[in-house]
């Protein structure tokens, strides 16, 4: 009887694998000659990071102007003087100072030159720009008067912590004041510097 069984079960075994064995042929009658579509697995898009530009930093320190307190650049000083052609007399007109451009006289343009005897001296620049603009005004009203210029003092280093701006001011007020001292009076071309105070000795 134990064997009877053990046949039925081999005999359901196989009868199972044939049905199992016909299916997978059947369905591989239907999707053979069948084109699968291709999945195509999805590009990984990497998000966009923006990086901030920095801005370079100058390691260089901030230009100071000429005329400020705190420059310790090369400065001088330039007397303008006036000539009355007729007599010959000549006498200060102006007492100004600079941080600009000095120059030898070849280096000046052809209408600023001056004579060869002249030519190694230094000159302001800014002074002879001046002194141009006084001459045509001269020249425009018939004055029989001539102006030029030379430099008067000149600060390119100082001791003690003062800036070489603010010693040039200095030897400007010095000069407007011993002017005044002699001739009682500022010279007519300077409105500033003020002479310093000082009494009188009769």
């Amino acid at each position: 009887m134990k064997d009877h069984l053990r046949n039925f079960h081999l005999l359901a075994i196989g009868v199972a694998l044939v049905n199992i064995g016909v299916l997978e042929t059947e369905l591989y009658g239907q999707i053979r000659g069948v084109r699968l579509p291709v999945v195509k697995p999805k590009a990984v898009v990497k998000p966009k990071v923006s990086i901030p530009k920095t801005t370079s930093v100058s390691a260089s320190k901030p230009r100071i102007n000429g005329n400020s307190l705190a420059s310790n650049r090369s400065q001088h000083m330039y007397g303008i003087f006036r000539t009355n052609k007729s007599s010959g007399r000549t006498s200060l007109y102006k007492v100004g100072i600079s941080g600009g451009k000095i120059k030898k006289n070849h280096e000046l343009p052809s209408s600023m030159r001056k004579p060869f005897s002249a030519g190694s001296r230094d000159y302001s620049v800014r002074g002879l720009s001046q002194v141009q603009k006084l001459n045509r005004a001269a020249e425009a009203k018939g004055k029989n008067i001539r102006y030029s210029t030379r430099i008067l003092k000149k600060v390119d280093n100082t001791k003690g912590g003062t800036t070489t701006r603010k010693a040039i001011l200095g030897y400007e007020k010095q000069a407007v004041t011993k002017y005044n001292l002699l001739r009682g009076t500022s010279p007519t071309g300077n409105k500033l510097p003020r002479s310093a105070k000082f009494s009188r000795i009769n």
